[in-house]
């Protein structure tokens, strides 16, 4: 377990506060833009490449990104494998491969607030919350090294999307795309009965 050093504890103490559902009060990009005072162009470039993209594979160290990794893939395993139940189908040969593929019930619990809710938006929101959650989890064992941020900037990428939804009415323009697939899919549903 890293705690700090003395460049990551300077930068890290600097940091505003984030909290989910929150304005950020700076953008990813600023945030690098302070990181190039205190990191090395290794260190930078890791955080210029985080994204809230799928891995394409799990790095196989112990740093809390791999475990963030590992989780974000279990979490969409298991979001996969309710996907192809509702539609009557398996899902298995489609889960990704590594540590997330033998643990969709490491996110039981996110599967089960999912089915409860109707509502596209509340839906995206319930995943985000969890994978918030999972960062914070992995915070509490990185006061000030480059995993705290890395973490630190993974939630900047959560609050920046959710901030684009608000100004871009991403909510109507959700609603409106989940209706037009609905009417789709009904006369998909007619045709074949």
């Amino acid at each position: 377990m890293k705690w700090c050093s003395k460049q990551y504890f300077a930068l890290k103490a600097s940091l505003p506060f984030l909290n989910f559902g929150d304005k950020p009060f700076l953008s990813r990009n600023r945030f690098l833009e302070y990181c190039e005072a205190f990191l090395g162009e290794k260190e930078l470039s890791f955080l210029r490449n985080l994204s809230l993209a799928a891995p394409e594979k799990l790095p196989e160290n112990g740093s809390s990104e791999a475990e963030f990794l590992r989780y974000e893939t279990a979490l969409r395993n298991a979001l996969l494998l309710m996907r192809a139940k509702a539609r009557g189908g398996k899902g298995e040969l489609l889960l990704r491969e590594g540590d997330g593929k033998s643990a969709p019930e490491e996110a039981a619990d996110v599967i089960a607030r999912l089915q409860a809710s109707a509502d596209p938006l509340e839906r995206e929101k319930i995943l985000d919350m969890a994978r918030w959650a999972r960062l914070e989890e992995l915070e509490f064992s990185h006061l000030a090294d480059l995993d705290a941020l890395g973490i630190y900037c993974r939630k900047l990428l959560i609050l920046e999307k959710w901030e684009r939804f608000r100004e871009e009415k991403a909510e109507e323009n959700l609603l409106a795309a989940v209706s037009a697939v609905g009417k789709t899919a009904g006369k998909e549903d007619g045709a074949a009965g």
